[in-house]
């Protein structure tokens, strides 16, 4: 099976996470509204809180400090 990938917009391909395999996802929306997606391991729920507790704290953060909205 191959799979494209299609950029819309510029971005630096090292921020690009390919996750491979069988995962479980959370969706989390930032103050600012900005979308992330948390995978994890199935059968290891316990360990989202501890490891994603500040992932919308960040995404406020950057867009503060970078001054992008929407970040």
């Amino acid at each position: 099976r191959t799979v494209r990938y299609e950029m819309k917009q510029v971005h630096s391909s090292y921020l690009v996470m390919l996750a491979i395999g069988m995962y479980d996802v959370k969706e989390m929306i930032a103050n600012n509204g900005v979308v992330t997606y948390q995978y994890y391991y199935p059968g290891e729920e316990e360990r989202f809180e501890p490891t994603y507790q500040y992932s919308n704290e960040m995404m406020d953060w950057l867009e503060e400090e970078l001054g992008v909205p929407g970040f």
